[in-house]
């Protein structure tokens, strides 16, 4: 039952992540490699917003609350047909992604992003859950809207399956980090990525995910948590992964 779990996640609902100094980490910010300084987030005026915050009969269709989007500022560009997730960092509008909704046409690429668009070197609501000792890392903004939804604020998206050492490096100040990547090729390549990335920093755990079902298909909070208290370490998830290389399976 939920009672069983609250013990293990915990964390995500008080506690703030203390300020210790982590030699290792900023040694390795120090000998970063390229990839880490890239070009500087673009910035915008919270005023380009303006023309998209409108209702949308969608998101309600996707379970997402009134409140959280306020909080998140979604929206929806009625010109392009796609729903809108302004993506702030550093308490900065730094660009935003479309995606399509049923009524869209074309309806591909599913994803349009604004110009610059960090995606490589930022996390979609970084800020909001950093405050936490423990994080859940999701691939898409909708998953971290519908869980908010539901009254679980420590979640971040990667912006899809491809993850960068720049935002393994902003997860590993949590005590505790949670993968829950899709069950697709794309997604277990993400997630072993991640674990590799975080296990000897801090305390990694994967969420074994569910056959086209990802943390925005949940329907409750009891089943999101039990989810989450069902993950297993990283070591255990790598050797899994391990062995599937060894049998001539792996992803």
């Amino acid at each position: 039952g939920l009672e069983d779990v609250l013990p293990v996640v915990g964390d995500f609902l008080t506690g703030a992540v203390s300020d210790t100094d982590n030699f290792r980490t900023e040694m390795e910010k120090l000998l970063a490699t390229k990839e880490h300084f890239e070009m500087e987030s673009p910035r915008y005026s919270d005023r380009v917003l303006d023309g998209w915050l409108v209702e949308n009969p969608y998101w309600k269709s996707r379970g997402i609350s009134p409140e959280v989007i306020e909080k998140l500022k979604l929206g929806y560009d009625a010109n392009e047909k796609r729903v809108v997730f302004p993506h702030f960092f550093d308490g900065h509008l730094v660009g935003w992604q479309k995606r399509v909704t049923p009524d869209t046409t074309p309806s591909w690429p599913k994803y349009r992003n604004s110009v610059s668009f960090p995606k490589s070197t930022t996390l979609y609501n970084y800020d909001e859950a950093r405050k936490y000792h423990a994080v859940v890392v999701v691939e898409s903004p909708m998953s971290v809207a519908r869980a908010m939804s539901l009254g679980f604020p420590a979640v971040v998206a990667t912006f899809g399956a491809k993850v960068t050492n720049h935002q393994i490096d902003l997860l590993r100040d949590h005590q505790m980090v949670y993968v829950w990547f899709d069950d697709d090729a794309a997604g277990h390549q993400g997630e072993k990525k991640l674990l590799r990335g975080l296990y000897e920093w801090t305390n990694v755990f994967a969420i074994e995910p569910v056959p086209g079902r990802d943390m925005g298909d949940c329907e409750t909070e009891e089943e999101m948590m039990l989810r989450i208290g069902s993950a297993i370490p990283a070591a255990l998830r790598l050797a899994e992964y391990d062995q599937e290389d060894k049998n001539g399976r792996g992803f």
